[in-house]
């Protein structure tokens, strides 16, 4: 899932779910009191996994599961009124908190004596006090450019605020200051990344390349990493950044478990022969035969009239009670490739060079699904990620076989 995810919180309020994986950079941080931050939190991460359910990137009992872990960890947390101790937490909840919380203290502090980790305390600050406070750091870095820490702290604090391309600004200053700094690449990338959907494709990749070469084992950039080949349908590429990030943190702990379901995630999209394999069943109705490979290709091409690009695919089949479905998966080079495929098929239905009529779209979510009918069947096509999907069903099992497909 994009995937990228999947997935998860990553230091700021604006993206916590942009990837599943949590980004596990400990920072010291001030006593502070958590209650309001942890609620105001919480919410965003429930927007976050309804969204990724509307857009069929979680099934209901991931939803669901997801759901109910996020409200124990609130539970858990409101109990805890204590400040925050300096200890570094793994939780993406903590990593979570962690994004509102250290650019309140950090920019008070920067602004007061120019050093943020350097504070011990610090009271609740509301969100037009930080406003007031990021405001002065801006002003302050206009006059003090050379500054790597002000700018981080600066892009840091523009993300807990939702400013995200000035957030990215920030962190373009810090980088071209401390060009080899892995950690602030990837946060710079993720920076850019919210700025464009969210998407880990283009200049963020490229950050994340480079602050792998400077360092392997940096974490942050190894879980984005692997989350954008997984958006773009390079599941062996996630496989092994994420395998890479697996023994760097405690195998026992959330992150650990999160990381082993995201590789398990990743594994079933590519299967073992390493092509994407289809479902066992779409609601109802049972897979009955499957062709993959140059076969399924081949039969792809021949659906859209023209050889559509795909790098894998496959062609599924499902029946009961004489009700029948076909599934039709091409995985295109990039989502980019893949969006330009969905384009060209809308377009050459509509123009009325094909067997299909009565097209119409509805969105889903993000998701943009076509309808059509042709050939005594009601058909769906759209895009997830870098891959293209087009479902034929008879009309009696269309919608089902359409739902199980989705939630896939």
């Amino acid at each position: 899932m994009t995937v990228f995810w999947l997935l998860s919180a990553l230091l700021v309020v604006g993206a916590l779910l942009f990837v599943v994986l949590p980004m596990l950079t400990s920072r010291e941080r001030a006593g502070f009191s958590r209650s309001a931050a942890n609620v105001s939190i919480h919410r965003d991460q429930l927007r976050e996994l309804q969204a990724d359910r509307d857009s069929g990137m979680l099934d209901v009992e991931q939803y669901e599961k997801a759901k109910r872990e996020l409200e124990a960890r609130l539970i858990d947390d409101l109990r805890e009124r204590d400040a925050i101790s300096e200890r570094p937490r793994r939780g993406w909840v903590g990593a979570a908190a962690a994004g509102v919380a250290i650019p309140l203290i950090a920019v008070a502090l920067y602004f007061s004596v120019g050093n943020p980790q350097a504070i011990t305390a610090a009271h609740d600050t509301n969100a037009e006090q930080m406003e007031v406070l990021v405001e002065k750091l801006a002003a302050r870095m206009a006059r003090n450019p050379e500054d790597v820490e002000g700018w981080t702290t600066l892009g840091r604090s523009y993300q807990a605020l939702g400013r995200f391309g000035e957030a990215a600004e920030a962190y373009a200053n810090a980088v071209a200051r401390s060009p080899r700094d892995a950690g602030l690449l990837a946060d710079y990338a993720l920076a850019l990344a919210t700025t464009q959907d969210r998407r880990l494709e283009g200049e963020p990749q490229k950050l994340l390349a480079r602050a792998l070469e400077a360092d392997p084992n940096n974490i942050k950039a190894l879980a984005l990493a692997g989350s954008a080949a997984f958006q773009i349908g390079d599941y062996e590429g996630a496989i092994r950044h994420w395998e890479r990030m697996l023994p760097l943190v405690a195998q026992d702990s959330d992150t650990g478990r999160i990381v082993q379901d995201r590789i398990a995630e990743a594994r079933s999209r590519v299967g073992d022969g390493g092509d994407p394999q289809p479902p066992k069943s779409l609601g109802d109705l049972q897979l009955l035969h499957a062709s993959r490979g140059k076969q399924a290709l081949e039969e792809i091409n021949r659906l859209h009239g023209k050889d559509v690009g795909a790098k894998a695919g496959y062609v599924a089949h499902y029946e009961k009670d004489g009700a029948a479905a076909m599934v039709y998966f091409a995985q295109a080079s990039s989502t980019a490739a893949a969006g330009r495929q969905l384009n060209e098929m809308s377009a050459r239905i509509r123009k009325g060079n094909t067997p299909f009529s009565q097209l119409t779209g509805s969105k889903q979510g993000k998701v943009m699904i076509y309808s059509v009918l042709g050939q005594g069947q009601k058909h769906y096509f759209y895009r997830r990620d870098a891959s293209v999907l087009w479902l034929a069903a008879d009309e009696s099992v269309a919608r089902q076989s359409l739902a199980a497909l989705f939630a896939q």
